[in-house]
């Protein structure tokens, strides 16, 4: 009892700062449907992997189910849960991760799922020649401001999608490294009438990029609040390409 009290505490608490996320606070409705799926999703053990949805918040992972149908390409920048969210749906999914032992770990569980209709690339960061790279926040630089691989460059690992002809993709989802790097190269790569979701879209360094997908004229959702297995709420940002 005391744990639900808490939990219930620190969600109240999420709400008042909501509005501090840089966007019009959820409406209370929204809020009060997504407590449930909140409180289960913070259970020991938990992970978005386990649950089978995207590591965003659950306002979007509502208008992703709305908008998906069997037969959609989607490309992954990052891969987990939502590869597995994807697949239920019926989608034909493209993911790329950067990460060895996780690229492992997907692996694993996409195979222990028996789920088809997936191809998830190992694209790991370079070493750059001379241990310096660009500012994190501009969508040139290939680069991302994660210490771990601060001196790498992610060339490879976001050009991975220009690989595939464009318009190719019913939704794009930029949810791993070097994403303001990822957002450009994924403004071509989208189906008129597809999604480009960002998570995370709070941060200050997506900045520079976000004013680029803005420049395309194409509606644009902010969709703020909780998401899987996280105490505090974030935005997660859905462009809808019109032209």
């Amino acid at each position: 009892m005391k744990l639900l009290r808490d939990n219930l505490r620190d969600y109240w608490r999420e709400v008042r700062k909501a509005g501090q996320l840089g966007s019009p606070k959820p409406g209370l409705v929204a809020l009060c449907r997504q407590l449930r799926p909140w409180l289960h999703s913070l259970r020991d053990g938990v992970t978005p992997m386990s649950l089978g949805l995207p590591w965003v918040t659950f306002i979007a992972i509502e208008r992703l189910r709305a908008h998906l149908r069997p037969g959609m390409k989607i490309f992954e920048f990052g891969s987990g849960g939502s590869t597995l969210f994807f697949i239920r749906q019926g989608a034909i999914v493209c993911s790329v991760e950067h990460e060895k032992a996780w690229h492992e770990r997907v692996m694993l569980e996409l195979a222990s799922q028996q789920v088809s209709g997936h191809s998830v690339r190992l694209v790991s960061p370079e070493l750059a020649a001379d241990g310096s790279l660009g500012n994190p926040s501009d969508p040139e630089a290939y680069s991302t401001s994660d210490a771990v691989w601060r001196k790498h460059s992610f060339h490879n690992y976001v050009t991975s999608i220009d690989s595939y002809a464009p318009e190719t993709f019913d939704v794009i989802l930029v949810d791993g490294r070097a994403r303001p790097a990822c957002l450009r190269h994924a403004l071509s790569q989208l189906k008129r009438g597809g999604l480009l979701v960002l998570d995370n879209s709070e941060r200050v360094e997506y900045a520079r990029a976000m004013a680029l997908a803005d420049q395309m004229k194409w509606p644009r959702t902010d969709f703020i609040g909780p998401g899987p297995c996280n105490r505090y709420f974030w935005r997660t940002t859905i462009w809808q390409r019109t032209s």
